[in-house]
């Protein structure tokens, strides 16, 4: 499901892109289009960054499963822990 939220997130950016450069390409360039377009390329960054560290959970979990070699639920993978003062 969140590989789906981030794709659906991904397809509004690059709308949003589209459009922002529709709007240069009719009035010109502004400092708050320039801004606008620096804070969507911010975004997508963001974005690619939490897909690569799903993307990593993912495969980590995946490995828990395989070298465990019984039936795994999402309880038995071990958390970190917080180490209290």
């Amino acid at each position: 499901m969140l590989a789906g939220l981030l794709a659906l997130t991904g397809v509004m950016l690059v709308s949003g892109f589209l459009r922002l450069k529709l709007y240069v390409d009719a009035y010109g360039l502004t400092w708050l289009r320039i801004l606008s377009a620096w804070f969507v390329i911010y975004l997508a960054a963001v974005l690619i960054l939490c897909f690569f560290r799903m993307a990593k959970e993912k495969l980590e979990i995946q490995l828990l499963v395989f070298f465990k070699k019984q039936p795994c639920s999402v309880t038995d993978i071990p958390l970190r822990q917080h180490h209290g003062q």
